[in-house]
Formats: structure tokens, C-alpha cells, sequence
């Protein structure tokens, strides 16, 4: 329940904000943040180990059968294993809507 009240505000945000406008970088990391606390993955933090950083890139969608272009945001947890060396979860944000296009789990799990 949490999810979908956190999901309908930032809706009403970005609706607020008019629909011609394209999601940008930081709010993808603050979506991508949200979406992972409201999941329960303990004390989400943008995940920047060898210069990461969030960037666009084309994902393919299952909803709509195509790549769409998205930010990629890599995230660390609290129960990330370090020595890894790799991302907890990585969110693709649509770059238009703002959804969650997917999102790829390590060995992290909620």
C-alpha cells in the first residue's frame, strides 16, 4: 500500500509539472530511491563504486514491446555483500513517464 501511495505522488508531481517535460537524471535517482525503500530493500543509497553514475540508455519494456530510453540508476543496500563490488539493484526509469521500465536485483533480495 506504501508503493502505491508513494507511485500516485510522484504521478501528481510530475502531472503538476506538465506532461511535456522529460524526467531528469536527479529525479530518476530520487524515483529509483523511493521505489526501493517502498520495496522494503534496506537503507537504499545511489551506488557509486568506479565512478558510477546514472545515465541514459535504451531498456526493453515487456509493457510495451520495444526498448525505451531510460535512466539506468545502480543503488546500494545496507545488506549489499561489499565485496561484490557491484550494484544491490539497478532501476530503469522511463526518460518520458517516469515509470519503472525493470529493474535487476543482485544477490539482494527484499
Amino acid at each position: 500500500m506504501r508503493r502505491i501511495n508513494i507511485l500516485m505522488a510522484l504521478l501528481s508531481i510530475f502531472l503538476l509539472l506538465g506532461c511535456s517535460s522529460e524526467i531528469s537524471r536527479e529525479e530518476a535517482e530520487e524515483i529509483a530511491l523511493d521505489t526501493a525503500e517502498a520495496d522494503n530493500y534496506k537503507s537504499p543509497v545511489l551506488w557509486r563504486k568506479f565512478d558510477s553514475k546514472t545515465q541514459l540508455v535504451y531498456q526493453y519494456s515487456k509493457t510495451y514491446e520495444k526498448d525505451v530510453e531510460s535512466w539506468s540508476v545502480s543503488l546500494d543496500t545496507a545488506d549489499n555483500p561489499e565485496e561484490l563490488n557491484a550494484p544491490a539493484l539497478t532501476y530503469y526509469i522511463s526518460k518520458d513517464t517516469g515509470e519503472v521500465i525493470d529493474v535487476i536485483e543482485g544477490r539482494v533480495s527484499n
